[in-house]
């Protein structure tokens, strides 16, 4: 399916916006007491050379100390990722959850972007997408989730991807979106279980969203594939059985044009 900016670029550590450091540097970086607890048992299962490679000391706040970004195995079907804060020798745990970092950059007023990327797994049919900034608090660096997008993993591409993103109003209710570019009433889908047609969401008159591409099925109906906007600001969402406040998210998937109004 069309990913998000930031998430197309597929060669492994292609984010990694700092220098990359020696074999010699991570490997003394591991011996630390403080750490060992967070990699051991990763080291266990996955050769020395591979968790190096998948660590990388880099100084997050610009205060000369390193700090560890590790993006890779961690025992279960997805990839993780762990970050900690080097507060004088104490490695402070900022961010942990699964997923791949797929861009990090660094914005105007100093703070650092992250857009990461989870894969469906374990039985699961959605694609999400978390964009993350790194700031200071005082003089602590903290995350805060800032976008949190949605999408399922047998959506196509689209045949025309749109020079430029058309917004737009749906102007009947119910409005549905689907996993792909027609209308399905017969198919299974792994969408919350069997699934039966290509419905994946429903919206309600008035629903705003984006179109990114275009689509003609054997009929001839066009259909878009959008991104739908949240209704409301921020969700608590579960992860790894903890609650975390974030962004609402928006869904992905294809829309007949014919009841979008243009904005």
């Amino acid at each position: 399916m069309l990913l998000p900016q930031g998430c197309q670029n597929s060669e492994e550590n292609s984010w990694m916006i700092w220098p990359e450091a020696s074999t010699q540097v991570k490997a003394e970086l591991l011996e630390q007491e403080a750490l060992q607890s967070s990699f051991g048992y990763i080291n266990d299962y996955f050769p020395d050379e591979d968790l190096l490679q998948q660590l990388h000391p880099v100084d997050l706040d610009g205060d000369g100390d390193l700090d560890i970004i590790y993006n890779g195995f961690c025992g279960t079907e997805s990839d993780c990722i762990r970050i900690f804060w080097n507060d004088q020798g104490n490695y402070i745990t900022l961010l942990e959850r699964f997923g791949d970092i797929k861009k990090v950059k660094r914005l105007a007023n100093g703070n650092l972007k992250f857009e990461i990327e989870l894969l469906p797994c374990c039985g699961d049919f959605e694609i999400r997408w978390f964009t993350l900034d790194l700031h200071l608090e005082g003089n602590s660096p903290k995350f805060t989730y800032t976008n949190f997008e949605i999408g399922v993993d047998e959506t196509p591409e689209p045949d025309l991807h749109l020079d430029e993103p058309i917004a737009f109003t749906v102007k009947n209710s119910p409005y549905h979106l689907r996993v792909g570019p027609s209308i399905d009433t017969t198919s299974w889908h792994l969408l919350n279980g069997d699934h039966q047609g290509n419905i994946y969401l429903s919206y309600k008159a008035g629903a705003k969203g984006t179109a990114y591409g275009a689509t003609k099925d054997s009929t001839g109906r066009e259909w878009w594939l959008v991104k739908m906007l949240p209704t409301k600001e921020m969700v608590d969402y579960m992860e790894n059985g903890a609650s975390l406040e974030m962004p609402a998210p928006a869904r992905w998937g294809y829309m007949s044009s014919r009841y979008l109004q243009l904005q």
